[in-house]
């Protein structure tokens, strides 16, 4: 019975988590989404006027990009070292 109570914590823990992070995702997609007409092209003008850089951007691909920047500048705790 220790098992189950174990394993439905741990289904549990590991369900919030997941929808923790997707909803950061979206509701940080959102807000990139939001402002990109207004910043990107005041920033980068000649990038946007040669067609490197999108004026407006689908809500999907801010979402992903928020997705893929948050894995790959999260901070992991395993490669901290200890002293």
């Amino acid at each position: 019975m220790k098992l189950f109570k174990t394993l439905f914590v741990s289904l549990g823990v590991s369900s919030f988590i997941i929808i923790a992070v997707t909803m950061a995702a979206f509701l940080g997609g959102t807000i990139v989404w939001m402002l990109w007409p207004y910043t990107f092209p005041v920033i980068f003008p000649k990038a946007v006027a040669t067609g490197i850089i999108l004026t407006k951007i689908p809500w999907t691909t801010s979402v992903c990009t928020v997705w893929l920047f948050g894995i790959l500048f999260s901070s992991n705790q395993s490669n901290k070292k200890e002293d």
